[in-house]
């Protein structure tokens, strides 16, 4: 059975936050799942903008709270930025996040995962934001055993 680990980081500025997306996306192999959490307006999808531009991608980043999933382009794979902040239930959503999960091919990353709790894999990395002031994040990886290599030389 494998055990979580878990590392704490605080950021001061935007700057340092970029600094900590381009340090996890050199670890990032492309089949990962990525669990954001924090408040409203706590920073995922700045983190998320950081981490894409790190990993390669031209495209425009955006919060999908409206369209739900938002697909991005990188050189060696896609990303599947889900967000179910604004569902009530995950209908028919649940089936095409399964459906990307199970695939395996594309690194996925999900704010608001409450609705699809039970799709979500064990083996995924949960990154929680905690902003204890208007430029501070703190952030909280918890990561299982098998993707420790996904926090390896961010501290």
């Amino acid at each position: 059975m494998s055990t979580d680990a878990t590392l704490r980081i605080k950021s001061g500025s935007t700057a340092q936050t970029e600094q900590l997306a381009n340090k996890l996306a050199a670890n990032i192999r492309g089949n990962e799942v990525i669990e954001l959490a924090s408040d409203v307006g706590g920073g995922k999808t700045t983190f998320t903008k950081f981490l894409l531009a790190a990993l390669g991608s031209a495209d425009m980043v955006s919060s999908p709270s409206f369209t739900i999933e938002n697909i991005y382009y990188c050189p060696n794979f896609e990303v599947h930025h889900f967000d179910f902040y604004r569902l009530e239930e995950a209908g028919i959503m649940s089936d095409e996040f399964d459906e990307v999960v199970q695939a395996g091919e594309d690194l996925v990353i999900i704010e608001w995962a409450g609705l699809v709790q039970d799709l979500l894999p064990k083996q995924r990395l949960q990154i929680k934001i905690t902003a204890p002031s208007e430029n501070q994040r703190e952030f909280e990886f918890i990561c299982p055993a098998e993707l420790s290599y996904l926090t390896e030389g961010i501290a």
